[in-house]
């Protein structure tokens, strides 16, 4: 698979680069498996969410301290945006340790709006604050421009990645 093949190359640059020591990254890539659905998969707390019918639903599930306290039901989801842990990863590309990549199918349909984002996206707008971004914007590129400067706004404390797929 290639994201194992990045995961490796990765690891490699960082022994060439630093002598030792890691260089890790997190992320979410789709494809279109067939004319009905897609494909997502991901590693860390790279996103992806699927619009369809104006509701907006969060396909992947972060590898994340936080994401197994909330399934733990330990805190909230609505407590895990402001949690003072919430960077902490449990897996990443290129850290050297065993890689779990989770692959989701999700359904497509005429009309639907996919985002992929990174964290820097989701640490500085809240899930509400992005379903009401999409209620809002309806042109690809203007909500694209919205949800970048609204994380901009909110401070944009880290690289803000995002790429909307339009079906």
């Amino acid at each position: 698979m290639a994201i194992r093949q990045v995961d490796q190359r990765l690891q490699k640059l960082a022994n060439e680069q630093l002598g030792s020591g890691s260089m890790g990254t997190t992320l979410v890539v789709w494809q279109r498996a067939d004319r009905r659905s897609a494909l997502i998969a991901h590693v860390g707390d790279s996103r992806c969410y699927r619009e369809h019918h104006g509701h907006l639903t969060q396909i992947t599930r972060d590898h994340s301290v936080v994401q197994m306290q909330v399934d733990a039901e330990l805190i909230s989801s609505e407590d895990a945006f402001t949690a003072s842990n919430r960077h902490l990863i449990t897996q990443a590309i290129g850290l050297g340790e065993p890689l779990s990549i989770d692959v989701v199918e999700s359904p497509l349909a005429s009309g639907d709006r996919f985002l992929l984002c990174s964290d820097g996206l989701t640490d500085m707008v809240s899930p509400n604050g992005l379903a009401e971004l999409f209620k809002a914007h309806k042109d690809n590129q203007t909500l694209a421009d919205a949800l970048l400067n609204a994380a901009l706004d909110a401070g944009g404390r880290d690289n803000v990645s995002l790429i909307l797929i339009g079906i």
